[in-house]
């Protein structure tokens, strides 16, 4: 159990009185279960302080009680910003026919903010996140996770949102079989189309391969060095950024996470001879 420097003495009387608020004053019966719970609460807000102050000092070269205080309104903020996030994003949010996606937002997140606890339980997450994001958020917990989620699907929309709806949906249908209930990342499916079309050196809008485009593909992804081709899909991923989103250097860094798996899959795919599998194929 990491605790910042501080002595039990010092975390035990923070935990003391988290509990009466609990119990409404009668601390006494408070289970060992619960008071190890409270414990973790009081933890989870010094880590707050302890990982996001700006002042230089760390959380054990101050009192506990007021390492604590600071790092619960750290994630009171942490939680009021999840929130105008969320409420920002719903506005216009749009699951692209993708069950698991539009079931996490739609109804797995109104349930986080309904019982979120960040007085007892600021480090409970509650949900298990079922689309995957892009950036591993698995060493998150409580509000840290959920608000890392949100940026991640707000980068999403972002990105989504900026062709037209039905050139997205053409991709998705014809890229993955029955995408509508798998849990996949929708953006990177997307680049990934997008990333071949400039192998192919042919226009992003027009969505289908040839077979003499595949042909191309495929013999540029086999010929090519993958650091090379890594190369390549980060400029993809400034361009498209500098061309369309005002050069928003967080959905650049976003799109950039796609990189590496992407090349390591369609090498493979070329390699195997099943790249029409990974691409939008054409029998025209």
């Amino acid at each position: 159990m990491e605790t910042y420097g501080y002595e039990m003495e010092d975390l035990v009387p923070l935990v003391g009185k988290l509990a009466e608020k609990y119990t409404s004053g009668d601390s006494t019966s408070v289970s060992y279960e619960k008071a190890r719970e409270l414990m973790d609460a009081v933890l989870y807000c010094i880590g707050q302080w302890d990982g996001g102050s700006d002042n230089g000092l760390r959380a054990k070269e101050c009192p506990a009680d007021e390492a604590y205080k600071v790092g619960y309104q750290i994630v009171l903020k942490k939680t009021e910003k999840a929130k105008k996030l969320y409420n920002q994003m719903i506005l216009s949010f749009y699951a692209y026919e993708n069950e698991i996606l539009e079931d996490t937002v739609k109804k797995g997140l109104p349930q986080f903010f309904k019982r979120y606890r960040p007085l007892f339980r600021p480090g409970d997450h509650i949900l298990t996140l079922d689309y995957p994001v892009l950036e591993d958020i698995i060493e998150l917990s409580g509000i840290d996770r959920i608000l890392s989620y949100l940026l991640q699907l707000d980068l999403e929309q972002k990105f989504l949102s900026g062709f037209p709806r039905e050139y997205v949906l053409y991709v998705l249908e014809n890229s993955c079989d029955d995408y509508r209930q798998q849990v996949i990342n929708l953006t990177e499916v997307l680049f990934r189309n997008i990333f071949g079309s400039v192998l192919a050196q042919k226009s992003v809008g027009v969505a289908d391969y040839t077979e003499t485009e595949i042909r191309q593909v495929e013999k540029i992804l086999k010929e090519t060095e993958k650091e090379e081709l890594k190369t390549r899909g980060y400029r993809l991923a400034e361009g498209l950024v500098d061309f369309g989103y005002e050069g928003d250097g967080q959905l650049s860094r976003y799109l950039k996470l796609v990189v590496a798996d992407m090349v390591s899959g369609l090498k493979n795919a070329a390699e195997q001879g099943s790249l029409k599998n990974a691409l939008v194929f054409s029998e025209r």
